[in-house]
């Protein structure tokens, strides 16, 4: 009687420390999530920071090709007339 109590204490003490393996490797898992939430926000940004930064670019590209096509037809109208001298 006394062996089968002694075996559930041994029993019950491995459950509990089993228990606590897996709170302990639950709290690791959580805190591992919550770092890879906040790497996926600041990647998310970013990209967005990016995506916006580009957009910007090329619509400054597009206005300075346009500028420049504008130059260039003002300055072929221009040396068309006999003006070539002033561009000089």
């Amino acid at each position: 009687m006394l062996c089968e109590f002694c075996y559930i204490i041994v029993v019950v003490l491995t459950l509990y420390f089993f228990f606590l393996k897996l709170e302990i490797s639950s709290a690791a898992a959580r805190e591992q999530l919550a770092n890879e939430t906040l790497l996926k926000v600041d990647l998310e940004n970013r990209c967005q920071s990016l995506m916006e930064e580009l957009e910007f670019r090329k619509n400054m590209y597009e206005k300075v090709n346009a500028f420049i096509s504008r130059i260039h037809i003002f300055k072929g109208k221009m040396t068309t007339r006999g003006h070539s001298r002033i561009l000089k």
